[in-house]
């Protein structure tokens, strides 16, 4: 939102540009919040203007009815956010990171009730008769060159009980990862660990109960497909 700033009165703060030892003009504002308050107090009030950025607040502002004729508002036109958080400084190093490879799950079957005998559906390709659970994940593996996705597959052994579908081999084209439990059918889902770590000792965090990533709240572990639900 906008206000009409008032012509006098006024004291300016700017949390990237701004200095305390400043007189709180719109060519030299103060840098904190706390600090311009206490420069209304003894003036018996003022339009204290927040210029864009995000003020960390070290300490809790109290206001009481002493101060009553104290605004403050953004300056027209720019975002402000007011934080109790604690800003960091962060060097991230490599923790783990591995190449992308199949973690297979026997007696699971990723495509139960999706995918159809020797075809194709919109994201499960048919690979083929194969032998055994690693030609399938070769298949998939093949498949992906070019620029074609395979994430997961799904193979039917020569053992199963439905002759029918026995050696088939599917690669599934999107991240879908909702395997059921089925014996004699083996399914594998491409993982690749890419975790990375900060040292974030000597600077006030004892914990973190929340992340945030460009302002939106993120999680700390997710799912392959970045899903919980």
């Amino acid at each position: 939102p906008s206000y009409k700033i008032p012509a006098v009165g006024s004291l300016y703060v700017d949390a990237d540009k701004g200095s305390d030892s400043n007189p709180g003009t719109l060519n030299l504002p103060f840098r904190s919040i706390q600090h311009a308050i206490d420069a209304a107090r003894p003036l018996g009030g003022a339009t204290i203007v927040l210029r864009a950025g995000t003020f960390y607040l070290s300490a809790p502002i109290s206001l009481g009815s002493k101060d009553d004729n104290i605004v403050l508002t953004n300056y027209p036109g720019e975002f402000v956010t007011v934080s109790g958080g604690i800003p960091l400084k962060t060097v991230w190093k490599p923790y783990n990171i591995t190449a992308p490879q199949f973690q297979v799950f026997y007696g699971s079957n990723n495509v139960y009730g999706r995918a159809i005998s020797k075809g194709d559906t919109a994201t499960i390709k048919y690979l083929g008769l194969m032998n055994t659970t690693q030609e399938c994940e070769t298949a998939c593996k093949n498949y992906a060159i070019n620029g074609n996705k395979c994430y997961s597959f799904t193979f039917h052994t020569p053992q199963l009980a439905d002759a029918t579908w026995r050696n088939q081999c599917f690669g599934v084209i999107d991240t879908t990862w909702s395997p059921v439990a089925e014996a004699n059918i083996n399914s594998g889902f491409l993982e690749q660990k890419n975790i990375w770590v900060a040292d974030l000792s000597g600077q006030g965090v004892r914990e973190i109960t929340g992340l945030q990533l460009n302002g939106v709240r993120a999680i700390r572990a997710r799912y392959p497909n970045a899903n919980p639900e």
